[in-house]
């Protein structure tokens, strides 16, 4: 807050030069060599320079606040105000159980001491933990031991596995389910390009993978980028991908051997978490993995008891928001009706 005060002195006009001794360690190392003159002197504009790279930094990271902003805020306005604390004080110690601010110390040392007896009687009859010479040991879990029929026959089904290319079961894929067929033009009509099938295996696998276009291009004979953009761009669309990938779900829940994994009425469903830079109705702050300024979206994806992805949506990560998708979702038993979501809503 001093280097601060000192800009505004020097705005003012009350300063002509930052003083000899002010702050300087926040000013990055590509600012240092002209950071100050042949006389030893600051050099004012390469130090203002770093104070708005420091102050930017740290309005990003919460470190510092603008009272009157509606986005650089401070971390506790977000969670609970000086005003509504002074409201909520005098009941909050008696709600939370929590000892009061003179005896704090003391209640946490006792609660210390009695936790650390208990553990040192526990100790004793415990054969995963132990403490040596000071020091907390950890037993490591026992590895499973496997019969000795379960290891032959493991060898015995990678022997008749053969190997085979990322390509040629996406092909086999598409021989049993069909699902290319679903990949068709915007305008619905438009004439496919040359070698389109092979383009469309090697720009899906581009885009599954993430190897990108242009190094599929260089893998590919006789495929250039731009074949591969054009039906990325005019083919593969969320309507596409959504119909080809229930087709295939749908295939996996006519197999036998799905039935011995479950009966594809139930699954499991969670969300993982992406930052995002562009703008979307759908970002939210998540503070507790991307700080306090960053949005971020949720990526929900249902897995049934068969092991097919049959699902993905975009969500947001506020837990409010996120509950209204998942609530939309059930009203549509999307959970318990698997078979029916992939072929009337997907396909």
């Amino acid at each position: 807050m001093n280097t601060i005060d000192t800009v505004r002195k020097l705005d003012a006009g009350e300063l002509k030069q930052p003083p000899p001794r002010v702050a300087t360690d926040f000013v990055p190392r590509e600012l240092r060599r002209a950071l100050t003159n042949k006389t030893g002197a600051i050099n004012r504009n390469a130090w203002e320079m770093g104070l708005a790279f420091a102050i930017k930094d740290a309005l990003r990271s919460g470190d510092l606040y603008l009272p009157q902003s509606k986005q650089h805020v401070s971390f506790w306005d977000l969670t609970l105000d000086n005003a509504h604390w002074q409201e909520v004080k005098a009941t909050a110690f008696d709600e939370l159980r929590q000892p009061p601010k003179n005896e704090a110390k003391t209640v946490l040392l006792r609660q210390f001491q009695e936790a650390a007896e208990t553990a040192k009687k526990q100790f004793r009859s415990d054969d995963f933990a132990q403490i040596k010479d000071g020091r907390l040991i950890l037993k490591r879990y026992d590895k499973i031991a496997l019969p000795p029929a379960v290891t032959a026959l493991q060898k015995l089904i990678d022997a008749r596995l053969p190997v085979i290319r990322i390509e040629q079961l996406l092909m086999e894929v598409d021989q049993l389910t069909q699902f290319s067929r679903h990949f068709t033009p915007v305008q619905g009509h438009q004439s496919r390009p040359t070698h389109f099938y092979r383009t469309l295996i090697a720009t899906l696998i581009s885009q599954a993978t993430n190897l990108g276009i242009v190094s599929m291009s260089v893998s590919v004979k006789d495929t250039t980028v731009d074949m591969l953009r054009r039906v990325r761009q005019d083919y593969i669309r969320e309507e596409t991908l959504t119909a080809a990938s229930a087709e295939i779900v749908n295939q996996h829940h006519e197999l036998p051997f799905s039935a011995v994994q479950g009966t594809g009425t139930l699954s499991s469903s969670d969300a993982q978490r992406f930052g995002i830079r562009a703008s979307s109705l759908l970002a939210s702050y998540y503070p507790r993995y991307y700080g306090y300024y960053d949005k971020a979206v949720g990526i929900y994806t249902h897995v049934s008891d068969q092991y097919s992805v049959f699902s993905t949506k975009v969500i947001s990560c506020n837990p409010r928001e996120a509950l209204y998708v998942l609530n939309g979702l059930l009203e549509n038993n999307t959970i318990l009706q698997i078979r029916e979501h992939t072929t009337d809503t997907h396909g």
